[in-house]
């Protein structure tokens, strides 16, 4: 039965007949049951903030803000649950819940939650992803990943500069440069050596970066994994 219509055309009052734990495996959930709505699964900080308890009288102001707060409890524990294991940037997290059908609005209020509970965390994605590629990628790639994963130009530039060291940025361009020069031959005329220095510059490295790794391949036989150690 509904009881928003109820409350509309008879102005009448339901009531709080029973509470027990939702189940599942979220302690922070609670069923409650009323005498003639439907049942509704809430966190039990809003069974505390609504001031809620058994006998309560409910109008239809109330319970509408209660079904509201259901369904960002239900939005909430299916991000929680995506979350689960892994860091990811609060674009993933949104686009993963509106392709699950979650209303949209109750997406938004559920994100700002977990952004202010520290849950979801771009910067610390960034970091995390940096330190990991630091060493694989040049700093344009690694930069574009991260805007491809919905983090900021902000966070992404200012993650970089602080977290990748030109040691890491060379051993990742050494191990271009071998993989290159396996391919195209050993570089024999300057314009190889600028052909190499160009292909690594495609590849997100910064001039410089390629530049030093150009010339340390000048003076290595392909055999140590890196010169920079």
């Amino acid at each position: 039965m509904n009881l928003s219509s109820i409350h509309s055309k008879e102005n009448t009052f339901d009531s709080i007949v029973g509470r027990e734990p939702a189940g599942g495996k979220s302690a922070s959930l609670v069923r409650v049951h009323f005498q003639q709505a439907a049942s509704l699964v809430i966190a039990v900080t809003d069974w505390v903030d609504l001031g809620l308890k058994l006998g309560m009288n409910v109008d239809s102001v109330l319970y509408a803000e209660l079904e509201m707060r259901a369904t960002d409890a239900e939005v909430e524990q299916k991000a929680l649950s995506y979350l689960t294991g892994r860091v990811k940037t609060a674009q993933q997290v949104y686009h993963y819940l509106m392709r699950k059908g979650c209303p949209e609005d109750a997406v938004e209020r559920v994100m700002r939650r977990l952004y202010d509970r520290g849950i979801v965390d771009d910067e610390a994605y960034a970091a995390m992803f940096v330190e990991a590629a630091a060493d694989k990628l040049g700093q344009r790639q690694i930069w574009m990943r991260l805007r491809q994963r919905g983090v900021s130009p902000e966070i992404a530039r200012m993650t970089i500069v602080k977290t990748v060291s030109e040691e890491a940025q060379l051993t990742a361009a050494f191990q271009y440069a071998l993989k290159y020069l396996r391919r195209r031959g050993a570089m024999k005329e300057q314009k190889d050596r600028l052909r190499l220095i160009s292909y690594l510059q495609q590849k997100g490295f910064t001039a410089e970066i390629a530049r030093k790794a150009a010339s340390a391949m000048e003076h290595t036989d392909d055999g140590p994994s890196t010169p920079f150690s």
